[in-house]
């Protein structure tokens, strides 16, 4: 059996499926979470379907393990650099965000929050809200 080419075909796999996230004038490298801290994404995200305030909290911090939803999605790797680099809070835990929507629904769907996002931001400024 013959695999030569393997290699460069998982890379190529890996490099396509990281996500690109521009900030400030750089561009942070996602790479996709490895299969425990996947799996970890999909529990909390199917934690979005509890109604129940005090049981979605539960279960949230139980998928987490003392990790935030931004380490979990992100990467500890990449929170440290956003943090060095003096990212705001604000914009790791909204990136955060938008890699537990890819890593969950796929980069379309994210593409589709990040556009929502910018559609209410928008929308908020011409209504003299933002």
């Amino acid at each position: 059996m013959d695999l030569s080419g393997l290699t460069e075909h998982l890379a190529a796999v890996t490099d396509e499926a990281s996500l690109r996230l521009p900030v400030g004038g750089r561009t942070y490298d996602v790479r996709p979470p490895d299969l425990a801290r996947e799996a970890r994404c999909w529990a909390l995200w199917a934690t979005r379907k509890i109604e129940d305030p005090e049981r979605l909290q539960k279960a949230a911090d139980e998928v987490l393990a003392g990790d935030s939803l931004h380490v979990l999605a992100l990467g500890r790797d990449v929170v440290d650099e956003m943090t060095e680099d003096g990212v705001p809070g604000v914009l790791i835990r909204e990136l955060g965000n938008v890699a537990l929507v890819a890593w969950c629904l796929g980069p379309a769907a994210a593409q589709q929050y990040v556009d929502s996002l910018t559609a209410s931001a928008e929308d908020g400024e011409e209504s003299g809200e933002a």
